[in-house]
């Protein structure tokens, strides 16, 4: 090899070297390991249908974790900027205060000094909170709710 290539080699194993592979979601909660990651249209849909309307404009991704006793399932979207992010969040709660829906005790917390939502339903907790462009909630099994939004935050 010359050295012209040799310098090639050993730039494109650096570059590839130092490049992580960064997903979107955890790759674990606590002890939960992510079981499955679902992105793209496929994730959107899920969302969609979980709201039963669209509400998913940009990428989203949907990661579910598992333990032997307890799961949880973290839903992303990502949106254009943080405005329209937070504007996401708030009209997500300002309709879940009106009541007609299957959660309850919603209520702002902190959690490791950043504002959350909170509610209970279908015996889980629900964190959802908005971060840079991304809407982010958690739900996840009431014994380790606390501990599983603490470790993501």
């Amino acid at each position: 090899m010359n050295k012209l290539t040799t310098f090639f080699v050993i730039l494109f194993l650096f570059i590839g070297c130092s490049q992580k592979d960064e997903s979107p979601v955890p790759s674990e909660i606590l002890d939960l390991k992510l079981t499955e990651l679902i992105a793209g249209d496929p994730a959107g849909e899920i969302i969609n249908h979980l709201h039963q309307e669209s509400v998913t404009k940009g990428d989203n991704y949907v990661g579910r974790y598992a333990n032997d006793e307890y799961t949880a399932t973290y839903y992303l979207s990502v949106y254009e900027n943080e405005a329209e992010a937070l504007s996401e969040l708030q009209a997500m709660v300002a309709s879940m205060e009106m009541g007609g829906h299957i959660f309850d005790h919603i209520r702002p917390i902190t959690v490791n000094e950043r504002a959350v939502w909170m509610a209970l339903g279908m015996g889980q907790a629900h964190y959802f909170y908005a971060v840079e462009n991304r809407l982010v909630w958690l739900a996840v099994d009431v014994p380790i709710a606390e501990d599983a939004i603490k470790s993501i935050l």
